[in-house]
């Protein structure tokens, strides 16, 4: 039988716990560093004086940082190792952090921005390969609790960025908090035995071409949709909550807290189903749920019912990422270091769609218009889960033949 999603043959045994806790740090580091960004945005546009577009165009470099760091990530996990790769991603990040922080000219700030993302990008698909490629059959659940440190990360992030604006000091300090917790990483993954999967290391030209299937490159666009799905909430939420129902800057920096607490409990509720669901069945559960949700931020006029939907957002989305990693994993599993890489590569430009959708939209349309663009993408994404389902279930036949 060939390699096909949740039919495919796992490595057995179970991930080190000090793996899973490792990764949980690294997420949560990463957390807080990407997600300083959405809340202080009003202020850096201000600063820059740039429109919603160009703001959306400048975190839009976020996304093209990732998808240069996956690229390479995925292509030399599986030469140097995981403990290198990540040591190099996370120094690059905290390069990257600093010099935005200290960024005296938008130029700099973007350039900042780019070798940050690299970073994350690289240091990420090791993360995600070590755990995807040989957590066996606890993989989804490790990776989903793994992921609940980035939500942990970004729920802390506003209040970060909120707790800095009150004391006048404004955006600054928490993008080079991100910088120093990068470097924390870089500390521990020194000391860390990280144990890896052994991975084809054949021609990277070679594994490359066995990667882009079509079942592949679909769920590359899933995870593409849910990531510029997550950027539109992340990102542009604080600003709607501030013109929207006119917050003062902090509180509506603050209240995108709600987004990311959602998101840590979805992580939970996809681990405990992890062993209940089969993997596209919980993923077309999860894409449901979030076109719902996302339909009543779009549409609530009270403060409480717009918040309680992001809640659900978050709750809904949260396992979609970590859940998509698996399944193209599965899908290739003699390649996972190239099939985790390729896919956050592609995640990475919904990742820049979304930034500049939603941009353009909000000068386009207002803010409260672009809230709309999120479950538009979110049905785009079940439609696309499903073709995947159809494709892997005629696979699956024919292999059984």
């Amino acid at each position: 039988m060939s390699a096909v999603l949740s039919l495919s043959p796992l490595p057995e045994g179970v991930m080190p716990r000090s793996h899973v806790i490792f990764a949980g740090w690294f997420y949560t580091a990463g957390g807080v560093a990407l997600s300083v960004f959405g809340p202080g945005l009003e202020a850096i546009r201000e600063e820059f004086e740039l429109e919603y577009a160009g703001v959306g165009a400048a975190l839009a470099v976020l996304g093209v940082g990732y998808i240069a760091g996956s690229l390479v990530g995925g292509s030399v996990v599986g030469r140097v190792g995981a403990r290198l790769s990540i040591i190099a991603g996370v120094v690059v990040a905290a390069v990257g952090m600093t010099l935005a922080g200290v960024s005296p000219t938008l130029t700099a700030f973007l350039g900042g921005l780019g070798l940050a993302s690299v970073g994350w990008g690289a240091g990420e698909v090791a993360i995600a390969t070590i755990i995807a490629g040989g957590g066996g059959r606890t993989a989804v659940r490790d990776l989903n609790l793994a992921q609940i440190g980035f939500a942990v990360g970004a729920i802390a992030a506003p209040i970060i960025v909120g707790g800095s604006f009150l004391c006048g000091w404004g955006w600054r300090p928490p993008v080079l908090l991100g910088g120093a917790l990068a470097s924390t990483v870089a500390i521990i993954a020194y000391a860390l035995a990280l144990e890896t999967h052994p991975y084809d290391r054949g021609p990277i030209q070679v594994l490359a071409k066995g990667t882009l299937t079509p079942i592949f490159v679909l769920i590359g666009v899933a995870a593409a949709l849910s990531v510029a799905h997550e950027v539109g909430f992340s990102g542009f939420f604080a600003p709607y909550l501030e013109h929207q129902f006119d917050l003062d800057r902090a509180l509506a920096a603050g209240f995108v807290t709600v987004f990311w607490a959602g998101s840590c409990a979805g992580r939970c509720v996809g681990a405990w189903l992890s062993g209940r669901l089969d993997l596209p069945a919980l993923l077309v559960g999860s894409a449901i749920g979030s076109v719902g949700a996302s339909l009543l931020v779009a549409l609530a006029s009270p403060l409480w019912v717009s918040l309680f939907g992001l809640a659900l957002v978050g709750v809904a989305s949260g396992t979609l990422l970590p859940s998509l990693l698996v399944l193209a994993v599965r899908h290739n599993p003699s390649n996972a270091g190239m099939a985790v890489g390729g896919v956050i590569a592609i995640a990475g430009v919904g990742g820049i769609g979304g930034s500049l959708g939603v941009g353009w939209a909000a000068d386009a349309w207002t803010l409260k218009g672009a809230m709309l663009v999120m479950p538009a993408v979110m049905v785009a994404a079940l439609a696309v889960l499903q073709v995947v389902r159809l494709l892997a279930a005629g696979k699956v036949a024919s292999s059984v033949k």
